[in-house]
């Protein structure tokens, strides 16, 4: 490389001294060769430049070829480099997997032969596990160790009884329990007393007719799907408790503001309409959330039962709802309507309230750590207690 460097800087020096100069040798100067006579011929001797012309193509076919044996070395010493990694990672590899195997194989043993879960805890079997434990798992990689721990952690538990589910709603969980049901009322009463009356306010109050009123219910369908949709990814992104809280607050404030402009008389069923479809945009995104919370704020093994349970208690506590309202539209002042829907903006502002309060921030975390099992085991407990 240093000889190339020097060749090059010569070959510079040479055609700028040419041209500055007037050096012959070089090829490159202005000089023309001597006037001769008549039909007497001028051989002018071999210049820098015409041995280049001639040294041109064989110097790039070297360069090249030195270029291309360079790169293939280089290449070849990449691979045997990944090729040697590869070997050593899957050796690595192979003698966690064994340490892993043979730790399960002699735990088991411990697990059957000494009923190791039901044994005391300074009990010898006891003892040996939790060194076994401190042993294997510096020996182990992050996937590994997470088998090891669900080894030790998880029991089965079966069917979960309906009172040991009332238990662990009331007695280990109770507020998350009051965060579940106020957010399964909040929506429930909601959308009872909303939606299943609307037909009869639009009848009522605006004299719309029968055969017309489904039209009105296309965009408030509208806003219910495209809430959760355009929504949904902020749960995560700003956290539940800021976006349930804002999907339920907002929509008690909307509430109350359209329910005023009704008793003034200042809305058509058009207008009334678009209020609702912007109300309902927020509301079905906090109604979604509400079956969302329930479901990943309670032990894995009663999640399903949970989002029953909670919705059988919402619903049936805002079943009065409808009858309700329907009440206060056969009234046929305004007023008693707008104080039914000042009820409904308090149940979703209490509610968004609540979650505020109690709010569970289960955003990007394992279901695992927002509520701990019931199949942790107590050999676990008293391990890492």
């Amino acid at each position: 490389m240093i000889c190339l460097i020097g060749v090059g800087i010569g070959l510079i020096v040479a055609i700028i001294g040419g041209y500055l100069w007037g050096w012959e040798w070089t090829g490159v100067s202005s000089y023309i060769g001597p006037v001769l006579k008549p039909n007497q011929p001028y051989r002018p001797e071999k210049t820098l430049w015409d041995w280049l012309q001639l040294l041109i193509a064989p110097i790039v076919l070297l360069l090249l070829g030195v270029g291309f044996a360079q790169w293939q070395q280089k290449r070849d010493h990449t691979i045997q480099q990944q090729r040697y990694q590869a070997e050593q990672e899957l050796a690595i590899d192979n003698q966690r997997e064994s340490a892993l195997q043979e730790y399960i194989n002699k735990i088991s043993e411990l697990l059957l032969d000494k009923q190791l879960r039901s044994c005391a805890k300074e009990a010898e079997a006891q003892k040996i596990a939790r060194v076994r434990v401190l042993t294997v798992l510096p020996r182990l990689d992050a996937n590994r160790k997470r088998s090891v721990v669900q080894f030790l952690y998880m029991r089965p538990v079966g069917m979960v009884s309906l009172k040991t589910l009332v238990r662990i709603m009331l007695k280990d969980y109770p507020t998350r329990s009051l965060l579940g049901f106020s957010l399964l009322v909040g929506q429930a009463f909601l959308y009872n007393a909303i939606f299943f009356t609307y037909g009869l306010v639009l009848a009522r109050f605006y004299r719309v007719p029968d055969e017309a009123i489904g039209l009105y219910l296309i965009p408030f369908a509208v806003g219910n799907c495209f809430g959760p949709l355009l929504l949904g990814r902020f749960f995560d992104t700003l956290g539940r408790r800021k976006m349930i809280s804002f999907t339920y607050i907002l929509p008690g404030i909307l509430l109350v503001l359209t329910g005023w402009l009704f008793m003034r008389g200042s809305l058509t069923a058009a207008t009334q309409t678009l209020c609702w479809s912007v109300i309902f945009f927020f509301a079905s995104a906090g109604a979604s959330s509400a079956y969302l919370t329930v479901s990943e704020i309670f032990p894995l093994e009663v999640r399903a039962q949970a989002i029953a349970l909670f919705y059988a208690v919402g619903t049936g506590a805002s079943a009065v709802a409808p009858l309700l309202f329907g009440l206060l539209i056969q009234s046929g002042e305004a007023i008693n309507v707008f104080f039914g829907y000042l009820l409904g903006a308090v149940v979703m502002a209490a509610a968004g309230g609540v979650e505020m309060v109690f709010g569970v921030d289960a955003e990007r975390q394992s279901l695992e750590k927002v509520a701990r099992p019931l199949s942790v085991s107590e050999f676990c407990d008293e391990g890492h207690g």
